[in-house]
């Protein structure tokens, strides 16, 4: 893998969870992941909520932000980020500020994906789970590496997925250290 090095993407929520401010990278990170819906001027002001898709995955960001704001202590997470064409390896860093928590998401490495897999989120017969840490998919009952799917032609490369954490994910989550 190949490191890189790139400005972090950084978000900061009040104690309601509404997103107050957002830095670092934000806008030239959402541009580049087709994120318009995401830019600085659309999210301020808004619950965080409203940006997390799948339940399971708005359990988990909750736990780790009740950790932070419990024990007021950073909390360290890593998680993957794919695009449709690479595997990103990423850090989650929750802070607290005062009343407020920072959220900054750093690449740590990034890989070139083949082939690669677009998701599209749609809830659906069609619908697969897809980890939000790992980015694993769920099929028949086991969890892959979406790459190696679509190359055995076990999933297709335009994907529709509904959010979720697999098992793996969750046990780690009960590991809350800093």
């Amino acid at each position: 893998m190949t490191e890189r090095v790139r400005e972090a993407v950084v978000y900061w929520v009040d104690a309601d969870d509404v997103v107050v401010d957002v830095g670092g990278a934000w806008d030239d990170f959402a541009r580049d992941n087709d994120g318009d819906a995401v830019l600085r001027e659309r999210v301020l002001g808004k619950p965080l909520w409203s940006f997390i898709e799948g339940d399971a995955t708005r359990m988990l960001l909750s736990t780790l932000l009740a950790a932070v704001r419990t024990h007021h202590e950073t909390l360290v997470r890593r998680y993957r980020c794919d695009s449709s064409t690479h595997r990103r390896h990423m850090e989650m860093r929750l802070s607290p500020e005062g009343d407020r928590v920072r959220l900054e998401h750093r690449i740590l490495e990034e890989e070139r994906m083949r082939p690669g897999v677009r998701f599209r989120f749609a809830r659906g017969p069609n619908a697969r789970v897809r980890c939000s840490m790992c980015n694993r998919v769920k099929l028949d009952g086991a969890w892959h590496e979406a790459s190696d799917a679509a190359s055995r032609g076990d999933l297709p490369r335009e994907a529709v997925v509904v959010y979720g954490v697999c098992r793996d994910c969750r046990s780690d989550v009960g590991r809350l250290s800093a």
